[in-house]
């Protein structure tokens, strides 16, 4: 992440300023400096004083949270919800609310999995129910045409008995008409 752009406005806006007082403050207490190689040297050399120490000290203190983010970011993106970033994050809104928004979203998986489970239980229950009551809708009809099987051997039983029943008849008759 590069320097931000109050790092280059601060040392332009307030390094000649310091370096004035700095050398008014030393001039009334030791009398130096007390040429303009002196003062060249106060106004010249501490606004890039002033860089380099406003540059470390945003390295230091902006650019190691950056890695800090950047580390904690990419165990959020492998799954891991565990990481305390809001006791080393320090004012990081954005990534409190980010950690926040994933367990939430996290716990409303979970929830919604626990339902899902739920529900495939109950739709498993009524299968085997539907299941139990087909095999037995099943055997009725295996009973009913077993059934239906043995009447029609029955009737042809009947219906050969019926027809030796009128031969004998037809032949009694013929006998008692000779």
């Amino acid at each position: 992440m590069p320097p931000p752009k109050n790092l280059h406005a601060s040392v332009v806006l307030g390094g000649l300023p310091f370096a004035l007082a700095l050398g008014g403050l030393q001039y009334l207490v030791t009398g130096h400096p007390h040429d303009a190689a002196g003062w060249a040297v106060l106004l010249l050399g501490t606004p890039p004083l002033l860089w380099v120490t406003r540059y470390a000290i945003w390295f230091l203190g902006e650019s190691r949270p950056d890695q800090e983010r950047t580390r904690f970011l990419s165990l959020l993106a492998e799954g891991d919800l565990t990481h305390p970033a809001h006791e080393r994050m320090g004012d990081q809104r954005e990534v409190r609310r980010l950690l926040i928004s994933l367990r939430r979203a996290l716990s409303q998986v979970q929830r919604m999995t626990g339902n899902v489970r739920r529900t495939c239980q109950s739709v498993s229950e009524e299968v085997r129910a539907l299941l139990e009551a087909a095999r037995r809708q099943g055997n009725a009809v295996e009973r009913s045409r077993e059934s239906t099987a043995s009447m029609g051997q029955s009737l042809q039983a009947a219906g050969k008995r019926v027809a030796q029943l009128e031969n004998f008849t037809r032949e009694t008759k013929g006998s008692l008409m000779e």
